[in-house]
Formats: structure tokens, sequence, C-alpha cells
């Protein structure tokens, strides 16, 4: 309960820091640069890949730290009880002793079939492949959010030309409102033209949801709450044809060039090629170079202190004229002396050098296996960077071919406004003096109303068709 209090609480910080982000933004409008950033700061499929990144670069940097020798240091203390050896004197003893060892080793490849340096180059390819994984993750999030930023900046121009059609609907009502009650108009042109009104606030409510939706859409992909307040600055929404030397084909090759996802798909085929070799390495013999020093010591190590020298009798004599005389020797006494645990350590200092030799004859077919299954693993890739390629080949042409299609409806509504307008000119003119009826005006009026939507919706569907090409081509420069 009191971590879930902690967390409630913690909450409107949460959303305080994110809301100041948007915020604190000059005029409280974002531009198309300010979302992108956003969009890649927030969003956590984008932290992951970057932490990936990050693991692939240790990885490889820990593969190039593995040519240099590795040292360890031991150290053990212990208690005997009984018989045991000493290991001062390497004699047996029966008596409760304690004892230490420690030094140092190190051992150093010097050869292992070339698997160290491959496995370098397969964990540098891998580390390649994570950026390309990360940057087309941040590419991906890049092209969505400036498809959205348009999809509102659609929104909006759609609602703006919906409320001048209410607008003028809301004039035409009133101004028939005043010949309907002064008897100068036919009743059913009053009530087409009241019933036409309605259906313009209609398409205002309609028009103003799906600004909503679009709102909505981006700040889901900006990860920060949603507001209706929220608004977006305004791009220069010209619409420029495309060339028409650009053919599929050069779409496709600049995707092939520019896109991270291809290069990822080429990396890992690299990295599995550079795996092989290092199971192969197993086939070979592997030389090895060890060392160590180390050092002892034992609680009854002792040594003896010399304290003086005196003249005894000994059992032996002499005889001299039938007398024997006892012969005196001299005799050293010693004290025993406990030695000191430092010096143990410093005097019984010993190292070792030697060099190993491992020859591969029979492991269960594990390296044969092995290698087989690394193969299977390079095949896997080439099939993957041949799909990535396939696939992209279809989604290039498929942009193309919308962009086009999109380039030529919008071509074609831009000359149907322009003949709608002048038609609606004119039926405004007739019905204002009475030559048609409140049907054929709504009918010009509505396909004119009509026209400039599909028109609005058009002019964007290009651009953002025209985007989708520039992405692949690799122009992201937004």
């Amino acid at each position: 309960m009191a971590k879930f209090f902690s967390c409630f609480l913690l909450l409107p910080l949460t959303f305080s820091a994110v809301f100041s982000q948007v915020d604190s933004l000059p005029g409280k409008k974002l531009s198309l640069s300010q979302c992108i950033e956003l969009a890649l700061k927030n969003n956590p499929d984008i932290k992951r890949s970057a932490i990936q990144t990050q693991i692939s670069r240790v990885n490889y940097r820990q593969s190039k730290a593995d040519l240099l020798p590795r040292v360890d240091g031991n150290y053990s203390q212990g208690m005997n009880f009984g018989r045991s050896i000493d290991p001062y004197t390497n004699s047996y003893i029966d008596q409760k002793n304690s004892a230490a060892l420690g030094g140092f080793s190190g051992s150093l490849p010097l050869f292992n079939g070339f698997a160290l340096y491959n496995g370098i180059r397969r964990n540098g390819l891998n580390y390649k492949a994570a950026q390309m994984d990360e940057q087309q993750a941040k590419d991906d999030l890049t092209l969505n959010v400036v498809l959205a930023y348009l999809d509102v900046l659609s929104a909006e121009e759609l609602l703006s030309q919906t409320i001048q059609s209410r607008e003028v609907s809301q004039k035409r009502l009133q101004q028939v409102e005043i010949l309907n009650k002064e008897g100068a108009v036919d009743p059913r042109s009053y009530h087409d033209i009241k019933a036409e009104f309605s259906g313009s606030q209609l398409n205002y409510v309609n028009a103003s949801n799906t600004l909503q939706n679009a709102k909505l859409n981006l700040s889901q992909l900006l990860n920060i709450p949603y507001s209706q307040t929220i608004a977006v600055e305004s791009l220069n929404s010209g619409v420029e044809l495309i060339a028409s030397n650009i053919t599929p084909q050069q779409v496709y090759n600049d995707a092939l060039a520019s896109l991270a996802v291809v290069k990822a798909a080429d990396f890992r085929t690299e990295s599995a090629d550079a795996d092989i070799r290092i199971r192969r390495a197993n086939y070979f013999p592997s030389i090895s170079l060890q060392g160590g020093l180390n050092s002892n010591y034992s609680s009854t190590a002792a040594k003896d202190i010399f304290i003086n020298a005196i003249e005894v009798e000994s059992p032996n004599f002499v005889e001299v004229n039938g007398t024997r005389y006892p012969v005196k020797v001299q005799q050293q006494n010693f004290k025993s002396e406990k030695i000191a645990y430092t010096d143990q350590f410093k005097n019984n200092r010993y190292s070792y050098f030697n060099v190993g030799l491992n020859i591969p004859i029979f492991n269960n077919f594990r390296t044969r296996n092995t290698v087989s299954i690394a193969k299977l693993n390079k095949k896997d890739a080439e099939i993957q960077a041949e799909s990535v390629r396939i696939k992209l080949q279809q989604l290039t042409e498929q942009a193309y071919y919308n962009m086009n299609f999109s380039k030529d409806a919008y071509l074609a509504l831009t000359d149907q406004v322009s003949s709608l307008e002048e038609s609606f000119r004119t039926a405004e003119v007739k019905f204002n003096a009475g030559a048609i009826n409140s049907v054929d005006y709504l009918i010009a009026k509505n396909s004119l109303d009509n026209a400039r939507l599909d028109l609005i919706r058009s002019r964007y569907n290009f651009i953002l068709r025209k985007q989708i090409v520039e992405y692949y081509r690799g122009n992201r420069s937004f």
C-alpha cells in the first residue's frame, strides 16, 4: 500500500513534467522539428533500442579485451586437525595447524583457431547492425510523426473550409428567412436552405471530431498527454510535382543505399559468416600460456635461535696411565621461535611457467553439429536479407505509383473546383434573380463544397505520398 500511494503521489509530478515540455514551447505551438524531437525523446521503443545498441557495444569491447591476458588473485585460510601435511615443511604432523595459501595466476591464449579474432569481427558486425536497428526505429517514428503532423494540418484546413461553407449557408438562410417572413419566397425553398444549413452544421461537427482524432494520434506518437488545445505550426503546403524522369527502380535503388534496415540485414549476414569461422576453430589445437606466483603460511612453522655454547662431559672417555678421563664436548643451546606471517610468505614464494597444448580428438560430434547450425543460421540470415529487399521493392513501387495516382487526382480536382466555382457563381446569380429553384442552387453549392473538401484531401494525400517516397529515397530533412 505504501508503494501504491507513493506512485499515486508521483503521478501529478510526472504529468506536470510532461506538460511542461509542451507548455515551454514558444507560442505553445508545436513545430514539426519539435514534434520529432519529443517523439524520439519520449518513445520507449527508441529507448530500448538504444539500450540494445549499448549492450552490443559492450559485447564488442569485451571481445577485443579477450585478447589480453587474464590475471587472478587467490587466497585461502583454514584450520587442520589431526594428521595432516605441514605446508611449510611438507612433512606429516599430528597437531592443530592453521594454514594459508595465496598468490597470483595468469593465462594468455596464444592460438585458438583465430576464434578470438573472428569473435571481434562478429561482435563488431552485431554492434553495427544494432546501430542500424536503432536508426531505422528513429526513421520510422520520424516518418509516422510527419504523417500524423500532416493529418492535423489537413484536418485543420478541412475544418476551416467547413466553417466557411457553414458561414455561407448561414448568410443564405438569414436572407431566405427574411424573404420567407415577407412571403417573397417559396416555403419549399426556405426549408431546403434550412436543411442545407443543418447539414453544414453536421459537417462542422464531423470535421471537428476528425481534427481532434488527428491531434490525439499525434499526441500518442509524441507520448504526451492529449489536450484539445494542442496546436501545430503550419507548413508550406505548396505542391511540387515530381520530375518525370524518376522511376520506381531509382526509388528502390535509393532506398537500398539509404535505409538502415537493409544495412542491418547485411551486417547480420556477415556476422553469421564470422560465427561459422568461430565454430570451426574448435577443429584446431589451442595453445595457451600459463604462469603464477604463490606462497604459503603454517602456524607450526618455527626457527631455532642460538643462545650460547657450553662444555659438557660426554659418555666418551680417554685412559691415561690406567686412569679414565671424561671427554668434554661443546654444546650449543637454541630456543624455538615461530616464524612471522609476513616472513613466511616472503620466504616461501615460488613461481611457475608453462605452455599448454590442447588437441581436440573426439567430442561427440559437437563441433561438427555446431558448425552445421552456424551454416544454417547464415542461410537464414541471407533469406532474411533477401526478404527485406523484396519487401522494400514492393513498398517502393507501391509508394511511387500511389504518389503518381494522387498527383493525377489532385490535378483533376483542381480543374474540377475551378469549373464548379464558375458554375456556382452562375447558379447563385440565377437563384437571386429567381431563375432557378433552391434544388438547383443547393446542388451547385454542395458540389462545390464537396469538391473543395476533396481537393484539400487530395493535396495533403499527395504531400503525404510524396513524403513517403522521399523517405525511401533518403531525403529525411523534415
